[in-house]
């Protein structure tokens, strides 16, 4: 299972060539976008390549981000990266860009799969 969060059409080419070349890989694309973006927002590509492809609601990510601090089950304290405090979701009826917001991407690194 793939999972792609990006409105970039520039990955277009690359999922169009996963699907070619990985056919079991199941392959779904989420669209961040505010309510009142949808419609601008193209997303008619993907199901013709075989791929799902819905909207990302941006309007409770606040509250679906990472706590600041975390006790896992053995004990450990893991914390939140300072750098991410400042991430913030998008203000109602604006874009991420609109409202001057920073928006943090984190990477496990380059061949992780995440099943």
């Amino acid at each position: 299972m793939l999972v792609v969060v990006s409105g970039d059409s520039d990955l277009e080419p690359a999922i169009q060539w996963i699907r070619q070349n990985y056919q079991k890989t199941k392959v779904s694309v989420y669209i961040p976008a505010i309510k009142e973006e949808k419609r601008h927002r193209r997303n008619d590509y993907y199901p013709t390549i075989g791929v799902q492809c819905k909207f990302l609601p941006l309007g409770s990510m606040e509250k679906h981000q990472l706590r600041s601090k975390i006790i896992l089950a053995n004990g450990k304290i893991v914390e939140r990266p300072k750098l991410w405090e400042s991430a913030r979701a998008p203000i109602r009826g604006k874009s991420a860009i609109q409202a001057g917001l920073t928006v943090f991407r984190g990477s496990r690194g380059t061949g992780d799969q995440i099943d």
